[in-house]
């Protein structure tokens, strides 16, 4: 619920993995530093709210979204907490620019590959965890594993119906296992 408040707030996701250099990162390209900043923020929950998207959003809706996006579940808050947090009691009609910050940006491609790239990590810890955890504690039911996995078998296949932005792009799980 917190990325999602996130990205329908400022347009973009919460945690980026720029590595600051000119590798191309930002316009689509592949750098492997970049792709390791990512999946560093994700697992500590490293995110920010920069001043330049976040300058005109109430300190009330910032302050939920960073008790939404605590990485420990026990330390998040609850549902119940949500619906009662006072910024979901106000009742502000300001009118957001997150849309068309989003087709400006074309935000909804990078959005795509941002959940893509956050489904690999969940698999790649799991992965992890398969070597530490009996396979009785391991992965939560549903998941396949990351070479079987039924979301990752439909951008596939839809990429390569539409020759689209993802059949350019290398498939994560084999960088992985690269």
């Amino acid at each position: 619920l917190g990325v999602m408040m996130y990205i329908l707030l400022c347009g973009y996701p919460p945690f980026s993995g720029s590595c600051g250099g000119q590798c191309g990162w930002a316009e689509g390209g592949e750098c492997n530093f970049c792709q390791l900043n990512l999946f560093y923020n994700i697992q500590k929950g490293k995110f920010q709210f920069p001043k330049k998207d976040w300058g005109k959003i109430s300190n009330q809706a910032k302050d939920l979204i960073a008790k939404l996006l605590v990485k420990t579940a026990k330390n998040r808050i609850s549902a119940g907490d949500v619906l009662e947090h006072p910024w979901l009691q106000n009742r502000n009609d300001r009118q957001l620019d997150t849309p068309a910050r989003i087709r400006e940006n074309n935000s909804a491609a990078e959005l795509s590959l941002f959940a893509e790239s956050a489904a690999a990590v969940n698999r790649v810890v799991l992965q992890h965890m398969s070597l530490i955890l009996p396979d009785d504690r391991l992965s939560p039911p549903g998941l396949s594993p990351p070479a079987e996995s039924n979301l990752l078998q439909r951008r596939r296949s839809s990429a390569k119906q539409n020759e689209g932005p993802l059949a350019s792009q290398p498939v994560l799980i084999q960088q992985i296992k690269s």
